[in-house]
């Protein structure tokens, strides 16, 4: 059982990988499947490595949101494509309240 409501929005969303020490390591562009105020599910290309941090901008609802997460799980979907479950991390007050209005 999930710990929040997710909500199925199909939004283009610029992640930022960072290196073990904290560097930008790469920055690429997913497909936001769903978000909740816990994560969300993109979908993307390539993957990106497990446990990896990630720095999130997605837009929702009239305002760009930018948060922080973490890779949590891996799979590939039927187009070969990767979807990349992403947790989370030290979302702001504003951020929560936001991804609420939109559920």
């Amino acid at each position: 059982m999930r710990t929040y409501p997710r909500v199925n929005r199909l939004k283009l969303t610029a992640v930022e990988l960072f290196s073990e020490l904290g560097e930008l390591a790469e920055e690429t562009i997913g497909r936001t499947i769903n978000i909740s105020e816990g994560g969300m599910l993109l979908e993307m290309v390539k993957p990106l490595p497990l446990l990896s941090k990630v720095a999130l901008s997605v837009g929702l609802g009239d305002t760009v949101a930018h948060m922080e997460g973490e890779v949590v799980h891996l799979r590939k979907n039927e187009e070969g494509r990767i979807e990349t479950g992403i947790q989370f991390i030290g979302v702001t007050d504003e951020t929560r309240k936001i991804i609420r209005n939109l559920l």
